[in-house]
């Protein structure tokens, strides 16, 4: 089992997984991370694996409290990634955006792909068919603008 962590501007989003089947999602605030890694821990024991993803401010040492426990794979822009990064400042794209971009690719392969999230920002990122990253937009999410106006 895995337990994989985005951790985002606003929110912390987790998900267990058994291969490639989807178990539980589980979505809450930063404050209560190391209570809420624990209640995930203990409901899923065969968990054996956490893979993180993060923008946000949760730092690599909050982890590192369970990895005696577990094994914890951070990702990063060294990470290996089934499409190539054409982006012309490949270091500066959000790893939120590239792991979004890997399941779509992975998701449905040989095909052009429009990936769009909507968090506290919209994201937009386009792969070719070819598995070339071409680039993206970044823009307000749906709260900002509502308060915008």
């Amino acid at each position: 089992m895995i337990l994989a962590i985005d951790v985002g501007n606003t929110r912390i989003k987790a998900a267990v997984f058994e291969q490639n089947t989807l178990l539980e999602i589980f979505i809450f605030q930063k404050e209560n991370f190391s209570k809420e890694l624990e209640f995930i821990l203990k409901q899923f024991p065969k968990i054996t694996k956490i893979a993180v993803a993060s923008v946000g401010d949760v730092e690599k040492i909050d982890f590192l409290a369970f990895e005696k426990e577990i094994e914890i794979v951070f990702i990063d822009h060294k990470s290996k990634f089934p499409f190539k990064n054409h982006y012309k400042t490949p270091t500066t794209l959000g790893i939120d955006r590239m792991v979004l971009t890997t399941g779509a690719v992975l998701q449905f392969p040989k095909k052009n792909r429009l990936v769009i999230d909507a968090g506290t920002c919209v994201t937009y990122d386009y792969v070719d068919e070819n598995d070339n990253y071409l680039g993206g937009a970044i823009s307000p999410g749906i709260r900002l603008r509502y308060e915008s106006l």
